[in-house]
């Protein structure tokens, strides 16, 4: 989101599990007004991408995934990367939560569920008692 907001082109690749997700999600933001030209989704194998990438010499690349295609990408980027970790997340619960249960299971679905994505899962969860 923030390239589109500094009015950059932003060309969006996931992990095939994510990728039905991902297109949900930006159908919802084609609905909430983003241009369908903002954006180029793309689905295809990562050796694919990595030509795409390579060829394009792009300023700066975001990536998030593993370490080992991170590094392949600093290599044939020459650094021009910004590489995220998912780190330690948190999940507190205030103290008007009525469905703890229900937040519970919501939280795993999104960390277990259609897509996979175990850098979605809380890594600590604290709930505030009244």
């Amino acid at each position: 989101m923030g390239t589109l907001y500094m009015g950059n082109k932003p060309v969006l690749k996931v992990d095939s599990k994510v990728h039905i997700v991902m297109e949900q999600m930006l159908r919802l933001l084609h609905e909430c007004g983003l241009p369908v030209d903002d954006v180029d989704f793309i689905k295809f194998d990562i050796k694919t991408m990595n030509k795409l990438v390579v060829k394009a010499k792009p300023c700066m690349t975001l990536f998030i995934g593993s370490s080992r295609v991170a590094e392949k990408l600093a290599d044939d980027l020459s650094d021009r990367v910004k590489l995220k970790d998912v780190g330690f997340d948190w999940k507190i619960l205030g103290p008007d939560v009525n469905e703890v249960d229900y937040v519970a299971l919501v939280c795993d679905q999104d960390t277990y569920a259609c897509s996979g994505q175990k850098c979605s899962a809380e890594s600590i969860f604290f709930m505030i008692e009244n």
